[in-house]
């Protein structure tokens, strides 16, 4: 099996494993999962809305590669657009800020002509209750299909997540990432639009980014190995927390440079899964 073809197989089993727990009802509502929508541009990603939270994560399959301890090893990049009323969205960067109320993220949901028999939230079946989308009705929460690959790589970024399958008898998930990735300005930094409108001024101490990494990153991972067992039918788990000193970012408004800090944690969970 080839590298693309390897991707698919890996696109195509992370796909059927969002799609069987969402036409689960219970498994469905274990996880708190309201909506899936699978896209691809130059990568497969996935995005997925949760009950106990107002945004929007996004799942990007970097790699799916051979590992001699496994039938494959996928790599997946963890985003969060968080609804402009979260406390959160406030922790990111002034230029994050400005994309997320852009009308790059003016989407509705598209309308559906599957009938009754398939739903437009997964693609599978699955019967809703009352109106569909209705929660939605304002707006997605994801930015437009068209001109998603433009958003820089690292906006919204929380951690990542590394998914591991030996013949459907053993899986390691484990994910990572920082409490906050932080941003401290050390120069003054004029900050403007375009058209030379002014946004902001950033003071020399300021904090331009202050996100929570792993809070969102374990929030997203921690329902994937969920359900990832459940699917799987897996009966034995142990988890494997580890941590070390993480990382501030210092930015004079021209690029960035990363000193270690102690304040900051950088945290790796892993869960091995057996039948």
């Amino acid at each position: 099996m080839n590298g693309e073809d390897r991707m698919i197989a890996g696109e195509g089993a992370i796909t059927h494993f969002w799609m069987v727990c969402f036409s689960n009802d219970h498994t469905r509502k274990k996880l708190g999962l309201k909506y899936i929508s699978q896209m691809r541009d130059h990568e497969p990603y996935w995005y997925l809305w949760f009950q106990d939270l107002p945004g929007v994560f996004r799942l990007s399959l970097l790699e799916c590669v051979a590992d001699s301890d496994w039938d494959w090893r996928a790599l997946l990049r963890i985003k969060y657009y968080p609804h402009p009323d979260e406390s959160i969205f406030h922790g990111l960067s002034v230029l994050e800020q400005v994309c997320r109320l852009s009308e790059l993220f003016q989407t509705k949901p598209a309308h559906w002509q599957g009938g009754e028999t398939s739903c437009a939230c997964c693609g599978g079946i699955h019967h809703h209750e009352g109106e569909r989308f209705a929660d939605l009705r304002e707006g997605t929460g994801a930015p437009l299909a068209g001109l998603a690959a433009e958003i820089p790589e690292d906006f919204f970024l929380t951690g990542q997540m590394e998914i591991k399958l030996l013949r459907d008898r053993v899986s390691e998930v484990s994910w990572e990432s920082q409490d906050y990735w932080r941003v401290v300005m050390t120069e003054n930094y004029y900050m403007g639009d375009q058209d030379g409108a002014a946004l902001k001024v950033l003071r020399k101490g300021d904090i331009d980014r202050d996100f929570p990494g792993w809070m969102l990153t374990d929030f997203v991972a921690r329902r994937f190995a969920m359900g990832w067992q459940e699917h799987h039918g897996f009966s034995r788990v142990a988890d494997s927390l580890s941590e070390q000193d993480g990382l501030e970012f210092y930015s004079d408004g021209r690029g960035l440079r990363a000193n270690p800090s102690a304040t900051i944690r950088c945290r790796q969970m892993r869960r091995r899964m057996e039948v």
